[in-house]
């Protein structure tokens, strides 16, 4: 419901390596994806607005760096489906 709210069920691009991109319409422009700093050994998700010339938000999804003993005890999905729903909530009331 909230990717055909903004039209990006037509737009998504799956890579080979398993990221993927989802743009938003021509109209509202932009848009979101998830990379791998093999440096740093992480999972990004990530989304720009139209107009901006820099990532308007990052959000964590997987540090491999990170001992399983850390800190942190959410899950790997728990830890995506959090990232997923703050991205959302941004994207809500930007638009």
């Amino acid at each position: 419901e909230w990717m055909e709210r903004y039209g990006l069920n037509e737009h998504l691009t799956i890579q080979k390596d398993g990221t993927f991109e989802l743009s938003f319409p021509n109209h509202k422009g932009g848009k979101i994806w998830t990379s791998y700093d093999a440096k740093e050994k992480k999972h990004y998700l990530s989304i720009m607005f139209k107009g901006q010339t820099v990532t308007t938000g990052q959000y964590l999804l997987q540090d491999n760096m990170k001992p399983a003993w850390h800190s942190d005890k959410r899950s790997t999905p728990e830890k995506v489906q959090d990232a997923v729903d703050e991205m959302v909530n941004m994207v809500s009331s930007c638009t």
